[in-house]
């Protein structure tokens, strides 16, 4: 949720958009689900890499190695999600063409907040 905010000063004082319309709104929504599957593919790594025998008692291999592993799919899917928003900006249409601009903003925003905060928490949350 903290990617809206970013997104939104992103979105007026960067690019300069001043068009905002209640289906901007809807993006709340969509970005939950993003958010929440890649916490879950995060997550999902890390607890795979207790059983990796190596990593168990080095937490710093485990944290990169878990990055690693996580960050590529992550990107991936991001990246593909906010393409298909952004490609809507070829529309004439300017409430389509503003949405899809800003839910590209959102989810290229979103996977740079995880990939950098969500690391930091399990490492805090480990020691």
């Amino acid at each position: 949720m903290a990617s809206i905010p970013i997104s939104m000063f992103i979105f007026r004082y960067v690019l300069r958009v001043t068009y905002f319309s209640l289906l901007h709104v809807l993006i709340v929504i969509i970005i939950l689900g993003i958010g929440s599957d890649n916490i879950l593919v995060f997550h999902d790594t890390w607890e795979n890499t207790r059983h990796v025998k190596i990593l168990r008692k080095r937490l710093h291999l485990r944290l990169a190695y878990a990055f690693r592993k996580s960050a590529k799919s992550m990107l991936i899917t991001s990246i593909t999600t906010a393409v298909s928003f952004f490609s809507t900006c070829i529309s004439p249409i300017m409430p389509i063409m503003s949405f899809g601009l800003f839910s590209g903003l959102v989810i290229i925003v979103n996977y740079f907040l995880i990939i950098f905060v969500l690391p930091c928490i399990y490492l805090f949350n480990e020691n």
